[in-house]
């Protein structure tokens, strides 16, 4: 039985199998003998059926496998491919471009909701690309890199919380994003947090919610962020307040400008009867 050689393009269906990957390969197919040539690891799958609809149920179910197996080793800031680098994920040249934030604890008296607000880093061009990529592309991994440096930023206040609540989206922009990326830094800092301070900080995400939709405010001043996120938050109805009474939180966020969500969060909790709220970001602005 001679040997057909098949050059595939992204997420294109060949014959005799249906095949799902990320780049194009060279894929040489003898019967039921299936051989791929390529210089880059690459996961590949192939299934006899030709349902397009199996397609589509596979496609998510094998772009986690590959997340998993073979994580992406491009910078998350910058792009470049990375072959050894002191941070995981982030190269050389734009880690050291991150502003660290001196001190990782502070507090702002404006903010008159929230005790302490813990950063890494702060906020500026370098590290924009990558919280993007976290609040608009779904991107876990980013996640996954930023939260040990969260973490270290709380420092031994670590252990001085009950509970972890994630900034919510409304329903309309969560249902559009299809994820909240609060709710996924919230728990990879949960995850730390048991790891590396043997501390179980459960992460509820169904206590806030938002009720408002707010206009985006990147160019809003500090009053109009405060005006625009007034009233945008409350209590769930099935949730039982007594669950937070006098429990010490803290909030998470991708990053903080003026601060208005965050304090705005902070008041519907004290006004339930939490006894402090504290928040942490990847990054936030600098004083």
């Amino acid at each position: 039985m001679p040997w057909f050689l098949f050059v595939i393009s992204d997420h294109r269906v060949a014959e005799p199998y249906n095949v799902f990957r990320l780049d194009t390969e060279c894929v040489f197919v003898k019967g039921d003998c299936l051989c791929t040539v390529s210089f880059k690891v690459k996961i590949w799958v192939y299934f006899h059926s030709s349902s397009i609809s199996c397609y589509i149920v596979l496609v998510k179910a094998i772009s986690k496998i590959i997340d998993y197996l073979f994580p992406n080793f491009s910078c998350l800031a910058c792009d470049c491919e990375i072959n050894v680098s002191v941070v995981q994920h982030i190269c050389d040249e734009c880690f050291g471009k991150f502003v660290r934030a001196k001190p990782t604890r502070t507090s702002n008296k404006d903010l008159k909701n929230i005790g302490h607000i813990y950063s890494p880093f702060v906020y500026g061009t370098q590290i924009t690309r990558a919280v993007l990529k976290l609040k608009y592309g779904n991107e876990g991994l980013v996640a996954k890199v930023f939260a040990p440096f969260m973490v270290e930023s709380l420092g031994r206040d670590a252990n001085k919380f009950d509970v972890i609540i994630p900034v919510p989206l409304s329903k309309k922009r969560e249902r559009e994003r299809g994820f909240n990326q609060a709710t996924l830094l919230a728990k990879e800092l949960s995850e730390v947090i048991r790891e590396k301070h043997k501390i179980d900080l459960p992460v509820c995400d169904k206590i806030l919610v938002r009720i408002k939709n707010t206009a985006p405010q990147v160019n809003m001043s500090h009053e109009a962020r405060i005006a625009n996120q007034k009233d945008s938050y409350k209590i769930c109805d099935k949730f039982d307040i007594s669950q937070i009474k006098q429990k010490r939180i803290l909030i998470v966020d991708d990053v903080m400008t003026s601060g208005a969500t965050a304090n705005e969060c902070a008041k519907v909790l004290k006004d339930a009867g939490v006894k402090s709220v504290s928040v942490v970001v990847i990054a936030k602005v600098g004083d």
